[in-house]
């Protein structure tokens, strides 16, 4: 799903904070950014949440204010109207999907949630047929994406570079497997001066 985003992290996050406060445990007008607290009480029981209309939430949340951010991270307006039908069906999918996962979270402050059970047991539903092999796919994304381990991004080896270049350093071995984690580590001590661990400490060297 919204493999043609061009930040598919970026739209997924925002959906799945859509999911926990717009759907399943919802805040007045969270969508439109007017909340109020009275709202955050409250919990959407499993019958009314397997009576919710994917495609109508999907089409709904692109006519808020945060649907219009979220469109933003898909593309061009010209190919957001190319992708109208795949992008509304991708969403209804991903609110099916996510919703067990977002109802599950709330086992803390509702005792009508159980802590650990299967979509089954509590007795919500999916709606579409394929859901569970998505849901098992999404929550393998969610846990890559999530990994401190993860390779670096572009941008943090971008902007590494020419601060590793302005103090007069390289780095053995060269940026490109550098972990999110260790590009982060770096650029903290060119920008604020913080301690590296050893183990990075010892590839760095001056450019001479």
């Amino acid at each position: 799903m919204f493999e043609y985003a061009r930040s598919r992290h970026a739209a997924v996050t925002r959906l799945g904070q859509f999911v926990a406060h717009g759907i399943v445990k919802p805040i007045k007008g969270f969508a439109e950014e007017r909340w109020y607290e009275g709202e955050r009480e409250k919990l959407r029981s499993v019958e009314e949440l397997n009576g919710l209309d994917r495609f109508e939430i999907a089409r709904g949340y692109l006519n808020t204010k945060q649907g219009m951010r979220f469109l933003e991270e898909i593309e061009s307006v010209s190919q957001r109207q190319g992708l109208s039908s795949i992008l509304v069906r991708d969403m209804a999918m991903f609110f099916d999907i996510r919703i067990p996962d977002a109802y599950f979270k709330w086992h803390d402050k509702f005792p009508q949630v159980p802590q650990v059970a299967t979509v089954e047991e509590t007795g919500l539903i999916y709606h579409f047929p394929e859901s569970p092999k998505l849901a098992e796919e999404q929550k393998a994304y969610i846990e890559e994406i999530s990994s401190p381990d993860r390779p670096a991004t572009e941008k943090q080896l971008k902007y590494l570079g020419n601060l590793m270049e302005n103090a007069g350093y390289v780095l053995k071995g060269g940026k490109k497997d550098l972990t999110i984690t260790e590009a982060s580590q770096l650029i903290s001590f060119f920008v604020d001066d913080q301690e590296l661990p050893d183990e990075l400490s010892s590839l760095l060297e001056y450019d001479i």
